[in-house]
């Protein structure tokens, strides 16, 4: 959840206090950018679907990506933004080739695999 903790909770509550544009929820992690195009994340993170280049598990919202995030989508141990370049950055598990990478070895980090976003440039 973000929140700091590991306990389940049954009723919303405030985690971040403003500037949120959009967010993402994947299998156990979550994800947000802010106004300011940075993003952060939270949640398990064994195979670095957090994006910040470790497999450490965050349990409070931290910073990813300083800056130039236009789009994230979070799915099964793997996310994926858009920056403001129109690049697509993946990282995570990618067993089944789903982060178009051409192989699949798992990517941690977003600074590692970024590629141009077809039809855009």
């Amino acid at each position: 959840l973000g929140d700091g903790s590991t306990k389940d909770k049954h009723s919303f509550s405030q985690v971040i206090s403003s500037g949120v544009m959009a967010m993402a929820a994947g299998d156990y992690h979550s994800m947000v950018v802010k106004q300011d195009g940075s993003l952060w994340a939270t949640g398990r993170n064994n195979y670095g679907q957090l994006g910040d280049g470790t497999t450490t598990q965050r349990n409070a919202f931290t910073k990813v990506v300083d800056g130039g995030v236009k789009e994230v989508v979070a799915g099964r141990y793997f996310s994926v933004l858009l920056n403001d370049k129109h690049e697509l950055c993946v990282t995570g598990y990618n067993g089944y080739g789903q982060l178009g990478t051409g192989n699949t070895a798992t990517v941690v980090g977003f600074n590692k695999k970024c590629y141009p976003r077809p039809g855009k440039r």
